[in-house]
């Protein structure tokens, strides 16, 4: 499963799916829930929690059912986690819920449903509570097309393999090549950069770039990533070791260089000793406190470079990745 972070904080927003399979239990007749919910933006998709799990009541009606399912969802999943992303993100977060039944929908915004006047205490309280959440603001709700429901792989099983292959694309769940296929970028772009001639003099034409270019920043001089195997051919590493020290103005023009290739991905690998979680405990011990500044104040240049090097980078086409220290 695949998450990715392209945009500003205060861009992203919680995104919950709710879906319901109508009596898809022909034991019991009771409908299955499924819950997804995730972190959005215009260029941003984290998953974070998912539920599946068969409603403990019985429905009459794909409405009922997706009742119960919305419940579920903003009340076990989404409207708690909403509360850490407005401590994370330091501002009221508003929960986007979408649904696919243009019905269910309409109830939700009333309250209440003629045709469900005879609805049983679950179905009944279920209502009343999202009804008065979205009136108090805490979510807001929009039609999704159903081929577009995130959730809809949690209530039921996918005999074929194409949709079940969509269904898992909506999750991040899928090898990072079918998620995010190879960009080919025209001629007359990495030539208009001027790319070739500043990065590269020895090869002036963009028909002689490598296919594809790894760049790690802040790696070991043998690091896994960079090891040759049957899948890397064709495939350019350039290693950033601590001997580049891309905190000096040599380093960081060394980086920019690298990264000057419209087919790269640049893969940081921060160093953990500006953010180890364990350095509560160390701050206590004598004459750390000196020590730890240090490791701060270096992680702070090393990110400070890291975010030239990142935006030169996707300026001309490029993937950055960052693996952030445990």
């Amino acid at each position: 499963m695949h998450g990715w972070v392209g945009d500003n904080p205060k861009d992203l927003e919680l995104v919950l799916y709710t879906d319901a399979d109508f009596a898809g239990d022909v034991q019991t007749s009771r409908s299955t829930s499924g819950v997804f919910l995730c972190l959005k933006g215009p260029s941003s998709f984290v998953p974070l929690s998912a539920l599946s799990k068969r409603q403990s009541c019985v429905s009459h009606s794909t409405p009922e059912a997706e009742i119960v399912a919305a419940d579920a969802g903003l009340r076990s999943e989404a409207i708690p986690e909403a509360g850490l992303w407005e401590a994370l993100l330091g501002r009221k977060v508003v929960i986007r819920l979408k649904e696919d039944n243009q019905a269910t929908i309409k109830i939700f915004q009333s309250g209440k449903n003629k045709e469900m006047r005879h609805m049983g205490r679950t179905h009944r309280v279920d209502l009343a509570f999202i009804h008065e959440s979205l009136v108090d603001g805490h979510f807001t709700i929009e039609y999704c097309e159903t081929t577009q429901m995130a959730a809809d792989i949690f209530t039921k099983a996918f005999p074929n393999a194409e949709k079940w292959a969509h269904a898992c694309g909506l999750l991040g769940l899928a090898k990072p090549g079918e998620l995010f296929p190879k960009r080919r970028l025209p001629t007359e772009t990495v030539e208009k950069k001027g790319v070739a001639s500043k990065a590269n003099p020895a090869t002036p034409g963009p028909s002689r770039w490598p296919a594809r270019r790894i760049v790690e920043f802040c790696c070991g001089v043998d690091s896994v990533i960079g090891r040759p195997n049957e899948l890397s051919g064709g495939c350019h590493v350039i290693r950033l070791t601590v001997d580049d020290d891309v905190t000096t103005p040599e380093g960081l023009r060394k980086a920019l260089s690298a990264v000057a290739h419209p087919n790269t991905l640049l893969w940081a690998s921060m160093p953990c000793t500006g953010g180890l979680p364990w350095q509560h405990i160390n701050a206590k011990r004598p004459g750390m406190k000196a020590k730890l500044d240090a490791h701060w104040d270096l992680a702070r240049r090393i990110w400070r470079a890291f975010e030239k090097v990142a935006r030169a980078t996707t300026e001309i086409g490029g993937e950055v990745a960052v693996e952030w220290p445990s």
